[in-house]
């Protein structure tokens, strides 16, 4: 989610600012001119639960200001789950969970607020990407679906919902994902190196950053990761994920299968790239 505060109380917090600055000094954080919150939940990449975010975006470099974790509730992701699998009543299905979801989500904003000394009414608005459930990138007609329907969001939160991020990128040629690009050019960007990012997410996605800033950000999916890993440990240890990497530390990397599969080449070909 993300979320922004009003323009008049950030005219309120920068004269608050002043008077925290001399009273309370010792406090690195005494006013937030933009405020965001990101949840990040999808079905290949956080069935486990919703990571709820407050970041202050208002300097060059982000700031953390909450943050928390809430569980998926068993039910629901198991009707999530089932989305992977065609079915009959999928109409009825998504209409249900989209309305679950969306109300599971507004929840999660506001207990998050809750733990801040922020409202509602400092808020100017939440960006909700939702939950895919359908994801179609490449051919005649790519689309996205997602549920967790923005008008519950903001009914039952106060806050000024947007939503459908995915469909408008692909409806501009993008394939579905147009936040992450944005934030790793933002953040990670250099004038004087070209670099790559990989986010290892449910899938794994790549941004290219060009130092010079007359070449296009490009990011674009490149396949399976986390999901890959959690149904395995699933199957082999009956465990929903492998905490911190512990099971694969363990392992052996088979090299032969590496290099079949272009490792070295792929190492060579990227290692310019920090």
């Amino acid at each position: 989610i993300v979320v922004c505060v009003h323009s008049s109380v950030r005219e309120r917090e920068k004269e608050e600012k002043k008077n925290r600055n001399i009273f309370f000094f010792f406090k690195q954080k005494t006013a937030y001119e933009i405020k965001e919150c990101d949840w990040s939940s999808d079905v290949c990449s956080s069935d486990l639960g919703i990571d709820t975010v407050l970041i202050d975006f208002s300097q060059q470099q982000a700031e953390l200001i909450a943050s928390a974790n809430y569980p998926m509730p068993t039910d629901l992701l198991e009707h999530l789950l089932a989305f992977n699998s065609p079915a009959s009543n999928e109409l009825v299905n998504f209409a249900r969970n989209d309305v679950l979801l969306g109300r599971l989500f507004a929840q999660c904003v506001n207990t998050l607020l809750a733990t801040t000394p922020y409202s509602a009414k400092d808020i100017t608005a939440i960006g909700s990407h939702g939950q895919t459930i359908r994801h179609y990138p490449n051919g005649e007609t790519p689309t996205s679906l997602q549920i967790g329907d923005p008008n519950i969001i903001a009914e039952l939160t106060g806050i000024t919902t947007v939503a459908d991020f995915r469909r408008r990128d692909m409806a501009a040629g993008g394939q579905g994902a147009p936040l992450v690009p944005a934030f790793h050019a933002e953040i990670f960007r250099h004038p004087n190196e070209d670099r790559a990012i990989l986010n290892l997410g449910g899938i794994a996605n790549l941004t290219l950053l060009p130092a010079n800033e007359r070449q296009t950000v490009t990011g674009f999916d490149t396949g399976p990761a986390n999901c890959l890993l959690n149904d395995w440990i699933k199957h082999r240890r009956q465990l929903d994920y492998d905490d911190a990497g512990r099971w694969a530390a363990s392992g052996r990397v088979n090299q032969r299968s590496e290099e079949r599969r272009g490792g070295k080449e792929c190492r060579s070909r990227w290692s310019q790239y920090p």
